[in-house]
Formats: C-alpha cells, sequence, structure tokens
C-alpha cells in the first residue's frame, strides 16, 4: 500500500506539473498570438523613398495646367463683400449693365440633409451692394428677358453661421493659429514628383519641415481622418461607419471646448468623394465649423451655370475658374475675415490628385501662387502651416508596384514654424528638425493641434519613452529615436519600420499564405455568392517577408517560444491575382511555423485585404460599400 501511495503521489505530482506546464504553455501562445507583433514593437527604421525610382516614375507624366472657360464673370464680390458689375467684361459682351435687372437666391442646405440644397425665393437687388447673404446664386436678365447670367457666389465678409468678431480671441506669438492645406493621396515622393515649384517654395521661403517618417495609420481617408481629425481610432467608430448615421457625435478637434473662440474653417471639393460622405455615408447633420464649403460644391451641380450663353462645366471647372481655385478663394476670404484672430482652417483638395497618378502636376502653379498669397500677405506671422496627405496613391498604376506601394504607407507632411514662436522658443526649430527624421503619424498631428489651441504645445516637456501602446506626441516636443509602429499608432499592415526581404512567389508557403488570404475573402462575400463570382488563385506577382526568428534581446514571450520557430515564422506581404476577373489584392498575414509535427502551422490575418485595381466597373451590381472591393460581378 505504501508503494502504491507514494507511485500515486508521484504521479499526481507529475500531472500537477504537466498541467501546469501546459497551462503555462497555452497562456504564452495566447499572449503571442493575440498581442502585437515584435515586428510593430521594433524601433523604426526609417527609409526614405527615392522619388524618382524607374519602378514608379514611368507611370508619371508632367500635365498641363487645367484650361476652363474663357468666358469671364461679368459680376464679381469685392474684398468689402460689395457685389458689383465688371463693367470691362460686359463692354467686351456688349452688355448695357444700366438695363439689366439682377436678383439673388439665398442657398440653404437642407435641414440636416447632406446630400441636398435649395434656394430660397427670390431678392432684386440693383449693383452696386452689399449682399447679407454667405452663399447665393445671381440671375440676371437684359432688357428682352434673357437670362445673361446665372451662377453661384460667396460673400466671405458676411456669413450668418459663424462667430462675430468679439467672440474670436486675438492671434499673437501665444495663441497662434493652424492653417492645414491637405490633398488626397500624395506620398512624400510624389509631392516632390508633381508639384516641384510648391515643394521647393515650402522648402525656400517658408523653411517648412519635410518629415520623411510620417506613415499612414490606416487604409483610406476615413481611417486616417479619424485619427487626424478626433485623436482615436476610426475601430472605435465602426457603427458609425458601417451604418447610416451622422458623424457629428465624433469629438472633432473643432468640438473641443478650447475652441470656443476661435474661427473654424473646413472644406472638401468633391462631394460624392468626401472624406464622411463617400459611398452613401450621411457625413454633418450640422455645419461643423464657421466656414464650411460643401453647400457650395453641392450648389455648382444643381444648375446650369451662364455667362450670357451656357458655360461648360465640369468636375475640373465652374466657369473661367478651376474649382481647386475656388476652394483657395473661399480659405482667402476666410482669412482676410478673420485677419489678426485666431483660427483654425482645414483645406482638403481631391479632384486635382485622386483620379490619376499624374493629374497633381497639372496644379503645381496654382498651389505655389496660393502659397506665394500667404506669404505676400503675412498670413503665417502667427500662424503654423501645415501641408500634408492621408496616405499616398493607392490603385492602379504605379501602387501596383512594390516602391508605389511603399510609398502609400508615407504620405507628405511638412511643417511651418512661424519665424516669431522660432525668436521666443530658441530651441523649437531644433527639435522640429530632428523630430521630422523620427516615426510619426496623424496621431500626433492631432496631438500637436489640440495642445496648440489648449496653449500647452510650447510647454517644455521631459522625455517619455517609448511605449507598448498608442501614445499620441506632440512634434513640437523631443520624440524618441527607437518609437515603435504600436506607439505611434499605425496598423500593423501598414508598418514601414521592419526590414523587409523579396521570396520568391512561387515558394509553397508564400503559395499557402496566398490561398489562405484568398479563402478569407471568399468568406467576405459568402452571403452575396449569387452576385459575386467565388474566387480562386490565379497567380502571385510579389512576396515580402520580415522574419521573426527570436534574437537575444527580445521579449520574454519571444524567448520561451524560441525553441519553437523555424526560418520562415515572420509577418509575410503577399500580392496576388484571383480569377475571375483578375482582381488585384495585397494581404498580410503572420505566420508561425512550429517544429513540432503535432501542432500545424498558423496563419493569422493583420489588418484588411487591399484591393489594388481599380474596381468601379467590376463591382458595380455591389451596394454595400464594405463587401464591394471584395466583389467581381458575375458576367
Amino acid at each position: 500500500m505504501t508503494r502504491l501511495s507514494k507511485c500515486s503521489r508521484i504521479i499526481k505530482r507529475g500531472c500537477k506539473l504537466s498541467c501546469i506546464f501546459i497551462l503555462i504553455f497555452t497562456c504564452v501562445w495566447i499572449l503571442y498570438m493575440f498581442t502585437d507583433s515584435r515586428l510593430s514593437l521594433a524601433p523604426c527604421n526609417i527609409e526614405i523613398l527615392n522619388p524618382w525610382d524607374p519602378a514608379v516614375s514611368q507611370y508619371f507624366t508632367r500635365l498641363e495646367p487645367v484650361k476652363c472657360s474663357e468666358r469671364r464673370h461679368i459680376i464679381y464680390v469685392d474684398k468689402s463683400g460689395v457685389l458689383r458689375y465688371n463693367e470691362d467684361v460686359a463692354k467686351i459682351y456688349k452688355l448695357n449693365t444700366t438695363s439689366v435687372k439682377c436678383s439673388y437666391y439665398p442657398l440653404k442646405r437642407g435641414k440636416g440633409d447632406t446630400y441636398n440644397v435649395t434656394f430660397d425665393a427670390e431678392i432684386p437687388i440693383k449693383l452696386p451692394c452689399f449682399v447679407k447673404c454667405h452663399m447665393f446664386r445671381i440671375q440676371c436678365v437684359n432688357s428682352f428677358a434673357k437670362i445673361v447670367y446665372d451662377f453661384l457666389h460667396f460673400n466671405p465678409k458676411w456669413n450668418e453661421n459663424a462667430k462675430d468678431d468679439n467672440e474670436v480671441e486675438a492671434e499673437t506669438v501665444d495663441t497662434p493659429s493652424v492653417i492645414v492645406l491637405g490633398i488626397d493621396s500624395v506620398s512624400r515622393s510624389h509631392a516632390i514628383r508633381a508639384l516641384p515649384k510648391s515643394y521647393n517654395y515650402l522648402v525656400s521661403e517658408f523653411q517648412a519641415n519635410d518629415f520623411v517618417g510620417y506613415n499612414r495609420v490606416g487604409e483610406n481617408t476615413w481611417r486616417n481622418f479619424i485619427p487626424l481629425l478626433a485623436g482615436r481610432s476610426h475601430r472605435k467608430y465602426l457603427i458609425t461607419m458601417h451604418m447610416i448615421f451622422h458623424i457629428d457625435l465624433i469629438p472633432f478637434i473643432w468640438y473641443e471646448k478650447e475652441m470656443a473662440k476661435v474661427s473654424t474653417f473646413y472644406a472638401e471639393d468633391r462631394p460624392e468623394l468626401s472624406a464622411f460622405t463617400v459611398f452613401g455615408q450621411l457625413g454633418f447633420k450640422l455645419p461643423p465649423t464657421d466656414y464650411y464649403f460643401r453647400p457650395f460644391t453641392q450648389g455648382v451641380n444643381s444648375f446650369a451655370p451662364k455667362i450670357i450663353d451656357k458655360v461648360t462645366q465640369s468636375k475640373d471647372c465652374y466657369g473661367p475658374k478651376t474649382m481647386f481655385d475656388i476652394q483657395l478663394d473661399y480659405l482667402k476670404g476666410f482669412l482676410q475675415r478673420y485677419e489678426r484672430k485666431r483660427k483654425f482652417a482645414m483645406s482638403w483638395s481631391t479632384q486635382i490628385s485622386h483620379s490619376s497618378y499624374s493629374l497633381l502636376s497639372r496644379s503645381d502653379e496654382a498651389f505655389l501662387d496660393f502659397l506665394k498669397w500667404l506669404k505676400a500677405g503675412n498670413h503665417t506671422e502667427n500662424s503654423i502651416l501645415i501641408v500634408m496627405s492621408d496616405h499616398g496613391p493607392r490603385m492602379g498604376g504605379a501602387a501596383l508596384t512594390h516602391v508605389g506601394r511603399a510609398e502609400n504607407n508615407k504620405p507628405w507632411f511638412m511643417l511651418h514654424i512661424p519665424d516669431n514662436l522660432k525668436t521666443k522658443y530658441k530651441w523649437i526649430q531644433e527639435t522640429v528638425l530632428h523630430n521630422s527624421k523620427r516615426l510619426t503619424s496623424h496621431y500626433d498631428t492631432y496631438k500637436t493641434i489640440s495642445d496648440i489651441f489648449q496653449n500647452k504645445a510650447f510647454n517644455t516637456k521631459t522625455y517619455r519613452p517609448v511605449r507598448d501602446t498608442l501614445t499620441r506626441r506632440n512634434l513640437f516636443h523631443s520624440l524618441p529615436k527607437d518609437r515603435t509602429c504600436v506607439d505611434a499608432g499605425i496598423e500593423a499592415q501598414f508598418c514601414t519600420c521592419d526590414r523587409k526581404e523579396l521570396v520568391q512567389p512561387t515558394l509553397d508557403i508564400v503559395q499557402s499564405i496566398a490561398k489562405f488570404l484568398v479563402e478569407k475573402i471568399n468568406e467576405l462575400i459568402s452571403e452575396n455568392e449569387h452576385l459575386c463570382g467565388v474566387f480562386t488563385l490565379h497567380n502571385v506577382t510579389e512576396a515580402l517577408v520580415s522574419y521573426s526568428k527570436p534574437e537575444e534581446d527580445m521579449k520574454i514571450r519571444d524567448k520561451v517560444l524560441q525553441f519553437l520557430y523555424s526560418d520562415k515564422s515572420g509577418r509575410y506581404k503577399v500580392v496576388f491575382y484571383t480569377i475571375p476577373g483578375y482582381a488585384l489584392f495585397e494581404g498580410t498575414v503572420d505566420f508561425v511555423e512550429i517544429s513540432s509535427k503535432k501542432i500545424e502551422h498558423r496563419m493569422r490575418l493583420i489588418g484588411e485585404l487591399i484591393r489594388l485595381d481599380r474596381y468601379d466597373a467590376k463591382s458595380k451590381c455591389m451596394n454595400d460599400k464594405f463587401i464591394r472591393p471584395y466583389c467581381v460581378c458575375k458576367g
């Protein structure tokens, strides 16, 4: 009995030890599988891309500036807000202004309606006069009752929805303004290629700091705008994004209490492609800022413009001016209206860059002219100027190349510091110069702007070490050299910090990963197979890997698992074609090859699968905006 009892105790103790070992192993395994990979926790290796790399430069052609209608405006709003005839132009068109009768119609945004605008009743006027209306349609008839002018205008000097001068605090070196000039889908490299005059002017005349380590945090504009303007991940607002809800409750920066005495401005140029209304999203129920450009962009499409005769209209032009120039005119009016008053302005342009890789080059002269206007008018004397983008070119052409996809992760970002600030804070230029070579993201831009309006952006701060979680950092405070993607809030699939190696697309492991990704796509469209074809793998065009075999300085969780690794374990980024439809996708997978034969290979999808080819025509049958990129319509 004694021997049996002793054996029993030994067996029980052995079982306990085995259970403890299994429990520890399971915990470590779960920790590994569901926490950030060491690749996202590794100090960043900033790679500066060559803008003239042959792989992408072959897709770029410098284009001539846009030419709009040769018709010239008969009526204009002068700098004081007075509506006047352009007598010289009237003479060219042989129009007697004394016999012309004009009326205006106030533009009204539908209550809670993002997509419709209306015009109030006709109000006859006699020019010159000051129209107490912000946006309005002017219609004039000659002595024969023929319409000779029908156009939409705005008066920056009058805005019934904006703050009065006495409600806005003064703009000083201690209370500076912020002006953000954004252009959609522009990488740092593409800005150098397509906007050489504007880029060089920013460097030479504004002494703007060029942030070579600026990284996108999400796939598209929405996923980058929420971190940029609210300082939070877009994943906190998935219900708003997926469902049809207005977005007024998202805590955007212009809603913060510190903005109560700041005049605010927000403009985008394409109402159907704007950040918060693309694919049918409802956008803002109420105007989010004092000056809000969207109603104007809707109004220009609500009737056919006319100067003597019908004026040809396009997405690029409204009458004799481009929409880009008109949007900048709206910004000019705002900056003049609140001169020497504290402002936050964000002007975002999509039309000039979104649809074609070479398109942006047409706007270099126009953008340069605006920068010169800012400089000549001393509008940045106490204003911090930010010129930026959300991400690089995402689809088609150069985006199909390895270098193009790398550019996509590195949006353009430049920062101008007023001389007044440099004089008061001697350290600021050197600090920002160092930070321009560090890893940065949209979260940091939000933090910087928020701190500026909380009047704490330029306080000296003690060094904050790298953390294993999102840490929003002020760009005027020293950033750690060893910063990681996790610290910067950059999702793993967009992290550019790890060193990658090209591997043969034909390798068994790569083919297995590609087939795994195709299965994931088919899972996404499984409920829509009556509309969308089921995919099979056609071929893999490119594969990159960041190997994750543990080293001596790895975290404990990786050391514990070191004996399990083989040389193939790592993060794989695979680009592949599927059939039907020859759809091109990119997917990122963490692959862990377990040495033990008892445990199967493990794959984990990182982030979301990205469609790289243009799919509008192939996916017309799918109305669900989130399934559409993964659908190729049958037939």
